[in-house]
């Protein structure tokens, strides 16, 4: 039996190698049913094989990206994407200007923004400035804002800390474009005493932003009084999937 050949030979391919995409999504990541068996400890191995031969489109799709790849190298490609470029997400106060794609927006900020740049830890530990926003809070009149960027595992979130009546606002963003085929996160803050004990933890949904500030979903924030950071020397972020919820801090 002979195949037409060309366009239409190409995506009647791509349409059927969509269908059984779609077929293979699970809870966990939405993309395929690999992980949700491996964490049960009832692994398909044919079903693994069969995620192996597929092509996945890029999540910018409909954006103008017609590009696929095997499902280890689409996080790497999305990365580095030409097609949607995202504004520095520490602009704020810093008449930053820089757009870029993922990958970029990284370099740029270590190189330019590094104070308020974490990459590639597992926790992310910060101290806590009293100076700035706790000692002096009382007398402040204006409002104390600091953005910083966390890269997890190649995945990047604004994190946010404000400071409003009595309290200081912590926030955390993942930047990209809303997408059903993407986990959702939580994070998670911690905080420790002068004694490096921990004092309490708080557990929040990450927003989802476009990097415009144009597109946000699933809000979440931590609030926490002044009186609890004086007695605290520092906090950690871990950032972890939502879907998970017996992780240890």
């Amino acid at each position: 039996m002979e195949f037409a050949v060309g366009n239409v030979h190409q995506e009647t391919l791509l349409s059927l190698e969509d269908s059984i995409i779609s077929e293979l999504k699970c809870l966990a990541c939405n993309i395929c049913k690999s992980c949700g068996s491996i964490s049960k400890g009832n692994r398909s191995h044919h079903l693994e094989r069969i995620i192996d031969l597929l092509t996945y489109p890029c999540k910018y799709f409909e954006k103008g990206c017609r590009r696929r790849f095997k499902l280890e190298k689409l996080s790497q490609h999305e990365n580095e994407c030409q097609t949607v470029k995202f504004e520095c997400p520490l602009r704020v106060g810093n008449r930053c200007a820089f757009i870029g794609t993922k990958r970029q927006i990284v370099f740029h900020c270590q190189l330019v923004h590094s104070y308020f740049t974490f990459v590639g830890e597992k926790r992310f530990k910060q101290q806590i400035l009293h100076n700035s926003f706790i000692e002096k809070a009382p007398s402040i009149l204006r409002t104390f804002q600091s953005s910083y960027l966390y890269n997890h595992k190649d995945i990047l979130f604004q994190g946010t800390i404000e400071q409003v009546p009595g309290n200081i606002k912590v926030k955390m963003c993942r930047i990209s474009l809303p997408s059903e085929i993407e986990e959702a996160f939580d994070f998670i803050l911690t905080l420790f005493n002068f004694n490096n004990e921990s004092v309490i933890s708080y557990r929040k949904p990450c927003s989802v932003i476009d990097g415009h500030y144009t597109n946000s979903i699933k809000n979440g924030s931590v609030q926490i009084s002044l009186e609890i950071l004086k007695c605290c020397r520092y906090f950690t972020i871990d950032f972890v999937a939502a879907a998970d919820y017996f992780i240890n801090c």
